[in-house]
C-alpha cells in the first residue's frame, strides 16, 4: 500500500489549517479583552468541567468513525459508510442529550458544592452541556471527512468557524452589557450554528435521507463501533481530565478568579501547541488502520520516526514563539498576565507531546485504545495526586509542574506499550539531534523574562527566533533518510 502522498497532501492541508486553527487562541485572547480575566476565568472552567463530561460520553465517536469508515471508504462501499455513520450519530447524540438532561438537574447542586464563590457557574455548565449535541454532529461529520482522506473540515469547522463565530456573538453580548451568562450564550449559539453547518458535511458524503433512515433502523449497527467509540470517548474523557484537573483544583482550592483566569488562558494557548502534532495524527489514523488491515505492519516502525521528527522540527520554533506571546503579548489583554515562571513550565507538555505523543494515535489506531484509555486513567490520578501536593505550596508554578510530570508518565508508557504490542518503536536518537540544535536558541529567548525593557525582550526574542530557523535549517543537512514506510 503506497501512501506516501496521502501522508505528504493530508499534513500541508492539516499545516494549512493550523492558521485556521489560531482562530482558537485568537478568540481566547479578544473575549479576555472584552469581559476581563475573572469573569473568562470562570467561563473557562465552565468550558473545562462540561468539555471533560462531554468528551467522556461521546467525542470518541469521531475517531470510531474515521478508523471504522476508512476501509469502506476506500472500497467506495456506501452501505457501509451509512452504517458506520448513522451507529455513531444514534449512540454519541444520545449519550450527549443525556448528559445534557443530566445537568440540568445535578449542575446547580455541584456547583455549590465545589465551586461555591462561582455564582454563574451553573448557568454556564447547563447551556455548554446542551451545546455538545450539535458538537457531537459536527465531530462525526469531520469524522467521516478524514476517513475519506479529507482533513480540512477539521481545521474549518472545528478550529475556525466556531471561534470566529463566538467572538463575533460575544461582541454582541459584550455590547448589550449581558456578562457572563453573554459569554455562555455566545458559545453555544456558535456550536449550534456549527452543528447545523456540518449536515451539509455529511450531505457530502451520503445521502441524508438515507442516513435518517438508516439511523431510526433497528437493524443497523456497525459490530464494534460502540465498543471502540464508548472506549475511545472514555479515554478522551480521562484526557481531557489530566490536562484540566490543573484548573478545576485551582478553582476549588478558592485561587482568585484572575488568577485562574490568567493559568487557564495560558494553558489554552499552550495547549494549541499540540495541534503541531495533529497535522501527522489525523492522516496518520486512517493510513495506520488501512495498514494494519492489510498486515502491513512493517511499514509503521519508519513511518512513526518520520512524523515524530517533522513535528518536534514544528514545535521548537512554535514554543519560541509561545515565550513571545505568553511573556509580553498577554499583558495588552489584560495587566494581570505578566511573566510568571509558571508559564515557560506549562510549554512542557506540549513539546512532550509534540515529540513523543504520536505513540499514543498509533496505539489507537491499531486498535488498542483500551491500552490508552489504562494510560490516560493513570495519568490523571497521578496528576491529580501532584496537584494536591504541590498547589498549596507552590500555587500556580505547581499546577503547571504536576501536569508537565504527568504527560511524561504518559508519553513513556505509550512509547513501551507500542513497542510490546506491535513491535513499532520510536528511535528517541533521532530526536536528540533537534532538541540539541534547539536548545541555545530557546536559552536564549527565555531571557525575555529578565528584560525589564519590551524593547529588550523583542531584541532577544527575534534573534532566538532567527536562531531557531538556523538550527531547523540545519537539521535538514543531517537528515538521514529512513527506508520503508508507508510510502
Amino acid at each position: 500500500m503506497h501512501y506516501a502522498r496521502e501522508i505528504r497532501r493530508g499534513a500541508w492541508v492539516n499545516a494549512v489549517g493550523l492558521v485556521a486553527k489560531a482562530a482558537l487562541p485568537l478568540s481566547y485572547l479578544v473575549l479576555t479583552r472584552l469581559f476581563g480575566s475573572e469573569l473568562f476565568g470562570q467561563y473557562l472552567l465552565a468550558f473545562f468541567i462540561a468539555n471533560l463530561f462531554g468528551s467522556a460520553l461521546g467525542t470518541g465517536f469521531m475517531n470510531a468513525v474515521t478508523i471504522f469508515a476508512a476501509p469502506a471508504a476506500g472500497d467506495g462501499d456506501e452501505a457501509g459508510l451509512l452504517d458506520v455513520t448513522a451507529s455513531a450519530l444514534r449512540a454519541s447524540l444520545g449519550l450527549g442529550l443525556g448528559f445534557a438532561v443530566l445537568a440540568w438537574f445535578v449542575a446547580g447542586p455541584f456547583c455549590a458544592a465545589i465551586y461555591p464563590e462561582l455564582h454563574g457557574l451553573r448557568t454556564g455548565l447547563i447551556l455548554l452541556s446542551f451545546g455538545m449535541v450539535p458538537e457531537m454532529l459536527t465531530r462525526v461529520a469531520v469524522g467521516l471527512g478524514k476517513a475519506h482522506l479529507q482533513m480540512r473540515w477539521d481545521p474549518l469547522l472545528l478550529g475556525l468557524a466556531g471561534p470566529t463565530l463566538q467572538v463575533l456573538l460575544g461582541l454582541g453580548a459584550w455590547d448589550m452589557d449581558l456578562g457572563l451568562s453573554g459569554l455562555f450564550w455566545s458559545m453555544f449559539l456558535s456550536q449550534t450554528l456549527v452543528g447545523v453547518g456540518s449536515l451539509m458535511l455529511l450531505g457530502r458524503f451520503l445521502p441524508l435521507r438515507a442516513l435518517w433512515s438508516a439511523g431510526l433502523s433497528r437493524r443497523s449497527g456497525q459490530a464494534g463501533l460502540l465498543s471502540f467509540g464508548l472506549v475511545q470517548s472514555a479515554n478522551m474523557g480521562v484526557t481531557r481530565y489530566a490536562s484540566r484537573v490543573d484548573v478545576m483544583m485551582l478553582g476549588a482550592m478558592g485561587m482568585p478568579a484572575w488568577q485562574l483566569g490568567w493559568y487557564a488562558t495560558a494553558a489554552m494557548i499552550t495547549s494549541e501547541i499540540r495541534q503541531l502534532r495533529i497535522i501527522f495524527a489525523a492522516i496518520a489514523t486512517p493510513l495506520v488502520a488501512r495498514a494494519k488491515q492489510a498486515g502491513e505492519m512493517y511499514a509503521l516502525g519508519t513511518t512513526l520516526a518520520r512524523l515524530s521528527r517533522a513535528s518536534t522540527l514544528l514545535a521548537f520554533p512554535t514554543v519560541m514563539l509561545a515565550i513571545v506571546v505568553l511573556g509580553s503579548v498577554l499583558t495588552l489583554f489584560d495587566p494581570h498576565y505578566t511573566h510568571a515562571p509558571f508559564l515557560l513550565v506549562l510549554l512542557v507538555t506540549p513539546t512532550l507531546s509534540c515529540a513523543y505523543g504520536l505513540s499514543g494515535n498509533f496505539l489507537v489506531a491499531t486498535g488498542h485504545n483500551r491500552m490508552n484509555l489504562m494510560n490516560a486513567t493513570i495519568t490523571a490520578v497521578l496528576n491529580t495526586g501532584l496537584n494536591a501536593l504541590l498547589i498549596p505550596s507552590h500555587g500556580l508554578l505547581g499546577a503547571a509542574a504536576a501536569t508537565a510530570t504527568a504527560q511524561a508518565v504518559q508519553v513513556a508508557l505509550e512509547n513501551t506499550e507500542l513497542w510490546k504490542l506491535e513491535r513499532v518503536r520510536l528511535p528517541v536518537s533521532g530526536l536528540l539531534r533537534p532538541l540539541v540544535l534547539f536548545a541555545p536558541p530557546f536559552v536564549l529567548l527565555v531571557q525575555t523574562h529578565s528584560s525589564d525593557s519590551m524593547a529588550g525582550r523583542a531584541l532577544i526574542a527575534t534573534a532566538a527566533l532567527l536562531l531557531a530557523l538556523v538550527a531547523h535549517a540545519a537539521s535538514g543537512l543531517f537528515k538521514r533518510q529512513p527506508t520503508g514506510g508507508l510510502s
